[in-house]
């Protein structure tokens, strides 16, 4: 398979391993890599092996072709998806779903109606009690001059 002689190949699978030791290496050496500092040099590799194929692409649709497509499809789907559910104009295709969300915000609503008549009686009467606070303070006759000079 990698055409290696199999009768040269010699290597055990015990000893050569467990012979390795990983705190005796070799000291690093620098290579300096000629190609390094050529920027300016650019090769171009051709992808094919063999220069002789041709390969016919002209079956396969170009890049707008199969975003369009895809586009159309996905359009397709959610037509699909919304249709299934409501009519034309809007409205459900099930009038029993319709009925049920109905009764079900007429639900809600009745329960929020309810606090808030509790919240409005409690604010009424509050500004009851304060209202009647400000007229008794204004029936009362004020104090004559003499009186709240007296005082002090």
């Amino acid at each position: 398979m990698f055409n290696v002689n199999e009768e040269d190949f010699k290597f055990d699978f015990e000893e050569e391993p467990n012979a390795f030791d990983i705190n005796h290496q070799r000291d690093y050496e620098y290579n300096y890599v000629e190609d390094a500092d050529v920027y300016d040099r650019v090769e171009v590799e051709d992808c094919t092996d063999e220069e002789s194929m041709n390969e016919d692409t002209s079956q396969f649709p170009t890049l707008m072709e199969f975003f369009t497509e895809e586009n159309r499809d996905e359009l397709r789907r959610k037509v699909v998806e919304i249709l299934k559910d409501k009519n034309f104009d809007g409205t459900t295709k099930d009038p029993l779903k319709e009925r049920k969300k109905v009764e079900r915000e007429r639900k809600k609503l009745d329960e929020n109606r309810g606090k808030w008549m509790k919240q409005q009686a409690e604010e009424e009467k509050k500004r009851k009690k304060d209202n009647d606070k400000l007229r008794n303070l204004l029936r009362r006759k004020p104090k004559s001059r003499e009186e709240t000079f007296k005082s002090l």
